[in-house]
């Protein structure tokens, strides 16, 4: 069966939506300002696949899947007013993933298998159901810009043209994003022991009255189930936890920021401080007898030799968290270029501060040069992705430029890129 065939035989079932496209964000303006009920059911009938097929591979009772599946589309009746309208499927699905997950550790249910979830278990042997949840659970930790393209193409079933036309982006950026989000999601599968590529198609099975029955519970015509109001309860709790501690990622920071900002001020604001200078006992003086009153000048203290194994923990140290920096911003986890350049300055300063002789200088600053030239390629790359940003291209290029000015000061010329290493990995 074609898969295109396949999404619109999907989205037929039960369906009464108009030819007529209404965005997402217009749905959600209807219901929030009139309850308006008709918009809300266009919204779920539109990604119910999508949230059921979330909720029925994390979880095998069909029961538990179908309170995951209303709690759902209630987080997004109280988040209507901040989920914007290009990435209500991309929300609905991380809300659906984190919804089962939140049920399947606390349900005690042991559904009884009939003949027709038997037959539904054979048709999916060829992907076992913990793999199908890991894959939607990576897919939900997705950033945002990879997360939708994949929402939108491989689960609901839209065209590249399609979801720029919802998304509001290049169809390129669609194209360029999805193929990205691919390879961090088998990157992400394959460190967790799984190789499942069709297990994000969408399943059937939804409950006919499902989609009538989340209607009516949102427009208040109907009562919520116990179980699925404190599930709805624990994911906007989560939710909301999780916000505070991406607002404590900033504020932390940035208070260190200020209260540095403020030290220095200080030892700025005490050097034009007047002194007093207070005139010597000159009778004294006269008598060859010494003032008590006269300040003693303060002994210079004599600097302390720093051990060699101190030296050796910071430059591991450095070392170990330039590495973790390099290998997040390959898994495209939140990690700027900025902390990599940091990094890569303090572990030359710890190199050099082990030199002994010109060698070890020039060598730290041969490899120096060797980290700024693979920024420079990591930024390019991702700029030939649509993924980077000028500045972190005009950084690293800055940042090469100073390894090479260093070098020079030593004496010795920059040693070209490794030239030789690419042309044999072409061969």
């Amino acid at each position: 069966m074609p898969r295109r065939f396949f999404f619109d035989l999907l989205s037929s079932i039960n369906s009464t939506e108009d030819s007529d496209y209404v965005p997402d964000g217009e749905l959600l303006r209807r219901f929030k300002r009139g309850r308006d009920s008709a918009a809300f059911e266009l919204l779920v009938r539109r990604h119910a696949h999508t949230v059921w097929t979330a909720c029925r591979r994390v979880l095998n009772s069909g029961t538990d899947a179908e309170d995951a599946f209303q709690a759902t589309f209630l987080v997004l009746i109280q988040r209507a007013g901040i989920v914007r309208g290009a990435s209500v499927g991309g929300f609905l699905h991380r809300v659906a993933v984190n919804a089962a997950l939140k049920l399947r550790e606390k349900s005690t249910r042991v559904p009884v298998a009939t003949p027709e979830q038997l037959e539904e278990l054979s048709a999916r042997s060829g992907a076992s159901a913990d793999n199908c949840a890991v894959v939607h659970e990576e897919l939900a930790c997705l950033p945002e810009r990879y997360r939708l393209p994949v929402v939108l193409c491989e689960l609901e079933g839209h065209s590249h043209a399609e979801a720029a036309k919802v998304l509001g982006w290049p169809v390129g950026s669609v194209s360029g994003r999805l193929s990205r989000a691919r390879v961090l999601l088998r990157e992400r599968l394959a460190r967790r022991g799984v190789t499942a590529p069709a297990v994000l198609l969408p399943i059937a099975g939804l409950p006919s009255t499902s989609i009538r029955d989340t209607t009516s519970i949102a427009v208040g015509n109907s009562a919520v189930h116990p179980q699925v109001s404190n599930l709805t309860k624990g994911v906007l709790s989560a939710m909301h936890t999780q916000k505070l501690k991406q607002i404590a990622a900033w504020v932390v920071p940035i208070g260190v920021v200020i209260l540095a900002g403020f030290g220095s001020y200080t030892a700025y604001a005490q050097r034009f401080e007047p002194t007093v200078i207070k005139q010597p006992n000159v009778h004294l003086a006269a008598l060859g007898q010494k003032d008590p009153s006269a300040a003693k000048e303060p002994a210079v203290p004599t600097p302390l030799k720093v051990p060699k194994e101190l030296l050796e923990k910071r430059l591991e140290m450095a070392r170990s968290a330039y590495t973790q920096y390099r290998a997040r911003i390959q898994a495209a986890i939140n990690s700027s270029f900025s902390e990599l350049f940091g990094w890569s300055e303090r572990w030359l300063e710890a190199e050099l501060a082990l030199a002994n002789t010109q060698a070890d200088r020039v060598k730290a600053l041969m490899d120096y040069l060797d980290r700024t030239r693979d920024a420079e390629r990591m930024t390019a790359n991702f700029a030939k992705a649509g993924q980077g940003i000028k500045a972190d291209a005009d950084a690293a290029a800055y940042y090469r430029v100073d390894a090479e000015i260093r070098l020079l000061k030593e004496g010795v010329e920059p040693h070209p890129a490794k030239e030789n290493e690419q042309k044999s990995e072409k061969k």
